[in-house]
């Protein structure tokens, strides 16, 4: 099952469409009532569940296209591979082919894909609800705004699932489950190897005015020596 009532040439703009409407009608509501009104926290709840099932659904079940969605074409060619019975001969993200292995022995490549946009989505609605209680909607609108997040859970998929379980991993109050989450990121997609060293940076070393010093010395640095830190930041991460 698939959307394919959509042409795949109309299907990422009316994703911005969709989402430009919904932003405009939040905008006109929260100008129009008080921030603390009965009739404006129904209607984020509302309006918070249609966006959470609309985003599963239009992202999760969207066609397999590697000409409009780039790298979907190599996840799936994956997961066909596993499918047939080929073994993991990746040395990197191994959490995330074992994930596709295992998924590839029970489940269509449709239903990988639902999967991942779960994973992908699901921990920002989460995150959401904890850090801004009430008003999580606004907080959801935003991260389901932004210009990354419709790529990143298209094309990118696993280091769109990283993200959000490292967002997942720092939201959580205990130790455990915050080692879970970010252990599972790190294992999704070495890029969250950065977030998760300032994270743990931030235990022992938390005086804003360092960072942004740090940070303007890092802009000459940069500029000075391109190459030098990216193959230093790649031998870290690999991507």
């Amino acid at each position: 099952m698939y959307i394919d009532f959509i042409p795949l040439k109309n299907f990422t703009p009316l994703w911005y469409h969709i989402i430009l409407v919904v932003t405009l009608i939040t905008f006109m509501q929260t100008q129009s009532k008080i921030l603390s009104s009965s009739n404006l926290k129904e209607y984020m709840r509302s309006m918070g569940g249609v966006l959470l099932v609309f985003s599963l659904i239009y992202i999760g079940f969207r066609p397999v296209s590697g000409r409009y969605f780039a790298d979907m074409a190599l996840y799936n060619k994956w997961f066909s591979d596993y499918a047939r019975g080929a073994p993991i001969t990746k040395t990197s993200d191994l959490f995330f082919h074992n994930f596709m292995r295992l998924s590839a022995q029970i489940m269509t490549n449709h239903m990988f894909f639902f999967t991942c946009a779960f994973a992908y989505i699901f921990p920002l609605y989460i995150v959401s609800k904890k850090w801004f209680k009430n008003y999580w909607f606004y907080a959801f609108l935003m991260l389901v705004g932004s210009f990354s997040f419709f790529t990143y859970g298209t094309n990118g998929i696993r280091n769109g699932m990283a993200g959000s379980f490292f967002l997942l991993g720092i939201s959580r109050d205990k130790r455990l489950w915050q080692v879970l989450w970010l252990f599972l990121a790190v294992n999704f997609h070495k890029s969250m190897l950065l977030p998760i060293m300032g994270f743990v940076l931030t235990h022992f070393y938390n005086k804003p005015k360092g960072f942004y010093a740090f940070w303007l010395v890092t802009i000459p640095l940069s500029l000075a020596l391109p190459g030098f830190w990216k193959i230093l930041l790649m031998g870290l991460m690999g991507e």
